[in-house]
């Protein structure tokens, strides 16, 4: 809406001096006597008509094809740096097992379990098999996908989350409920276990 105000303002301005120049021209034409001078006073006028009247009719299709270009490199960007997999890793940093994010939303991680009536509770992130399973909670945290990036949160588990950072040696223990923003690199720690962000 701005843009599209300013656009017009502009291409308002730019008609005005348009015929403001094409009117001196006229003028110089019809009231200046040396040939030389009149044929030069013409010939820039022509000049800055055509200018301006080039900048008022295509200036704003190049700024939208400007503005398409712009959006269309920020979405590859975007593409080329969402998260697409969350890898399980063994004790020696292995990739052991892959869940791929591509078209999800939301994703549960946690525990595969039976109840007393043989009801199951599935989660979409099942580290039933991991190493240190004991650790990790029926439903110990959720990703969700929201405006291009993906978001971890801990569901109140008993052993929380910690993030490291693929730059740093630390870890940063989560808050729960508190929606982290995961990056490429990310390590997640649930309990002992570790999953990469790739």
């Amino acid at each position: 809406m701005l843009y599209d105000i300013r656009m017009k303002t502009i291409k308002a301005i730019d008609l005005i001096i348009a015929f403001i120049s094409l009117s001196i021209m006229c003028i110089a034409f019809l009231y200046i006597n040396d040939f030389k001078f009149k044929i030069l006073i013409t010939l820039i006028n022509i000049a800055i008509s055509i200018i301006f009247f080039y900048l008022a009719i295509f200036k704003d299709i190049e700024e939208n094809e400007y503005i398409t270009i712009k959006n269309k490199i920020r979405t590859n960007f975007n593409i080329l740096n969402s998260l697409s997999t969350i890898n399980l890793l063994n004790e020696q940093g292995s990739i052991i097992k892959s869940w791929d994010l591509y078209g999800k939303t939301s994703l549960i991680i946690g525990k595969d379990r039976k109840n007393q009536y043989n009801d199951v509770t599935l989660v979409d992130i099942n580290l039933n098999d991991c190493a240190y399973a004991t650790l990790i909670d029926v439903e110990h945290a959720v990703l969700n996908y929201s405006n291009g990036c993906w978001y971890i949160e801990d569901l109140h588990s008993k052993n929380g989350i910690s993030i490291k950072k693929e730059t740093e040696n630390k870890k940063y223990k989560l808050s729960p409920e508190q929606p982290y923003k995961l990056e490429k690199g990310d390590i997640i720690y649930l309990g002992l276990t570790e999953l990469l962000v790739e």
